[in-house]
């Protein structure tokens, strides 16, 4: 038995059963929510010209966030395997994109 505090830190036992069926509740919601977000991106990234007459405003109508916080979390997407996995010629251009930007940026830096 393990015991475990719930949010309102109330303790009750569970069985190592139902610990690991809420863990992989847990995974699946999370993987759930991982794959709308990186299809919705992607989305995005492939035809926002078909969305809306910017890019900014894809955004916006797409996932409702800033472009600040739509470069922040594509950024990290970009790193992550599984979003690589869902389109491969899109993710490494679009990492390509990025690497070339901040080679570029690096190499102004320097030789200020």
């Amino acid at each position: 038995m393990l015991v475990i505090v719930n949010e309102n830190n109330e303790y009750r036992e569970n069985s190592e059963n139902e610990v690991r069926a809420e863990a992989e509740n847990a995974d699946k919601e999370n993987t759930d929510k991982f794959l709308d977000l990186a299809q919705k991106v992607l989305l995005i990234e492939r035809s926002w010209w078909k969305i809306a007459p910017t890019r900014a405003e894809a955004i916006r109508k797409v996932l409702d966030f800033s472009e600040s916080r739509y470069y922040l979390i594509l950024g990290t997407l970009l790193d992550s395997y599984d979003f690589w996995k869902l389109d491969p010629p899109l993710v490494g251009r679009l990492k390509a994109l990025r690497d070339g930007r901040l080679e570029e940026r690096q190499m102004r830096m320097e030789s200020e």
